[in-house]
């Protein structure tokens, strides 16, 4: 979760995934102007995307955080290889709809780019990086569809768009590719005609990466983020219910029980 700008974390029993009721403590060293967060697979570094673009690395043996120039990208999010050796980063250019993946080598600086810029955002990757989840639209006036594809691929399965009742696929929550890259987390939107009024509601879906199962997990007022354990069996949402603060929920992926809240 993250207050005000300032990343926190609070103990979740990874067996039963529920929360320890300990008060949430603030992660030490982050850098000013952050945007997001990533745990490396080992848990012992953390990797921070900035506003002001780059990407900074805190270690947690050596208590020391660490820089790194990203030769003009902006990384919008990031995650860990699967070896913990690179930074994958998302970087793309916003008005025209587009987007890619590169990755940062932390011992060398050295930045190698995944795929060109295709039609898409809001990427999200598999624990080995093999599968991908992203946004695409044809154009902003376009209706927002969510993508499975393997990585790199410009065209794979569309997993979920305009739904029947109205409700569309929000821009503002990626799309969370699981770990396994079996299913995917997307939030509808559901506006009653009208957006951002008092009707507007958030749903949290999971669906199979071949389009198939989609099932309904949690409703809120706003839902801002959802992220997966890394076992895949459970999931992480902040969310707000009306004009309260935000409220950490976990939810059993399997059975869509919810183990816990808290604020």
């Amino acid at each position: 979760a993250a207050q005000s700008d300032v990343p926190h974390q609070v103990a979740v029993n990874p067996t039963t995934g529920q929360l320890e009721h300990a008060s949430p403590t603030a992660l030490p060293a982050y850098p000013g102007g952050m945007m997001g967060f990533a745990w490396s697979p080992d848990s012992r570094r953390v990797v921070y995307t900035r506003w002001s673009g780059g990407v900074s690395v805190f270690a947690a043996d050596t208590r020391t955080l660490t820089s790194l120039d990203l030769a003009g990208d902006d990384a919008y999010q990031a995650w860990w290889s699967a070896d913990g050796r690179e930074v994958v980063y998302y970087t793309g250019d916003m008005p025209s709809l587009t987007g890619q993946l590169k990755a940062i080598d932390l011992s060398t600086g050295h930045i190698r780019t995944l795929f060109p810029p295709m039609l898409g955002w809001n990427f999200s990757l598999s624990a080995d990086g093999r599968r991908m989840s992203f946004l695409r639209a044809a154009s902003r006036a376009a209706p927002i569809e969510a993508v499975v594809a393997e990585t790199g691929q410009p065209e794979g399965v569309t997993v979920a768009g305009p739904d029947a009742d109205g409700s569309r696929v929000s821009s503002a929550v990626l799309p969370a590719m699981s770990p396994r890259g079996d299913q995917v987390l997307f939030v509808r939107q559901s506006t009653g005609g009208n957006p951002g009024g008092a009707n507007e509601a958030n749903a949290l879906w999971l669906v199979g990466s071949d389009g198939t199962g989609a099932r309904r997990l949690a409703t809120a007022r706003v839902i801002t983020n959802a992220r997966w354990d890394p076992s895949g069996r459970f999931i992480a949402l902040t969310a707000r219910q009306d004009s309260a603060g935000l409220v950490l929920r976990v939810i059993e992926a399997a059975t869509g029980v919810e183990r816990d809240r808290m604020v």
